[in-house]
């Protein structure tokens, strides 16, 4: 919004802040003595170092040095290290490398404005990105971990069932035969079949869409599951329901 934000991304320590010519995300590192930009503040669209009052402009370039008189050139190599940054399905992406080698998943149901968007607040967790995306990817926990809930305590045999590799990742179906409480819109049955179709786009973003044919060929919901790496053993979920 109106100030900046600090977040870690693979152990790097980044400043997040808005302009009117978009978001800006760049080292969490004032090119003077080190200070944290996140200890700053925004005036109009330029950011403003606390420790010396540096200002840097969208582009990361120094533009003014309080301490020195107004005329004076500054160096060219007063910038800050930015990423590129792309802001869409309600977050913002970039790339420590500067250049990503794959782009975003495609989804187009989270910009379709026929489906009601459920925004969950984020999560961080004690793992890593690939092990919080296995866990979702995982089928077989259900009948345990979701007891109470869809879980299905009768059906932890798994039968079969192929992934394929697609060009951004993996893809692959299973029905599951899920758990229907009584506190469940979907109707009194005991069971109800879900129809289960994920699409992963490698590393840390995955699309389930869940749907329940005894419903109708519109009853159906999708889960978006975006794993953020902090660190080697952290991480930080981004998840909505569509």
């Amino acid at each position: 919004a109106d100030e900046p934000l600090g977040v870690t991304l693979l152990d790097e320590d980044l400043v997040i802040y808005r302009t009117s010519g978009g978001v800006v995300v760049a080292r969490d590192l004032c090119l003077h003595r080190g200070s944290r930009l996140t200890l700053g503040w925004l005036d109009s669209d330029e950011l403003v170092c606390r420790y010396h009052g540096w200002r840097y402009s969208v582009d990361g370039r120094c533009t003014r040095v309080p301490s020195q008189p107004a005329g004076r050139k500054i160096s060219p190599r007063a910038r800050l290290f930015t990423y590129p940054s792309v802001e869409r399905y309600g977050m913002i992406w970039t790339c420590l490398s500067g250049s990503p080698k794959e782009d975003l998943p495609e989804w187009p149901e989270a910009e379709d404005p026929d489906y009601l968007w459920l925004n969950l607040p984020t999560q961080e967790w004690r793992t890593s990105a690939a092990r919080q995306v296995e866990n979702f990817l995982d089928i077989s926990h259900f009948s345990f971990v979701h007891r109470g809930t869809f879980g299905n305590p009768d059906l932890a045999e798994m039968t079969d069932f192929d992934v394929e590799i697609t060009p951004n990742g993996l893809h692959y179906e299973y029905p599951y035969v899920a758990s229907n409480p009584d506190i469940s819109a979907l109707g009194s049955t005991p069971t109800i079949l879900r129809l289960m179709t994920y699409e992963v786009t490698l590393p840390f973003a995955v699309k389930l869409t869940i749907h329940y044919p005894e419903k109708g060929k519109d009853a159906k919901h999708i889960i978006f599951n975006t794993a953020s790496p902090t660190s080697a053993k952290r991480m930080r979920i981004f998840f909505f329901i569509a």
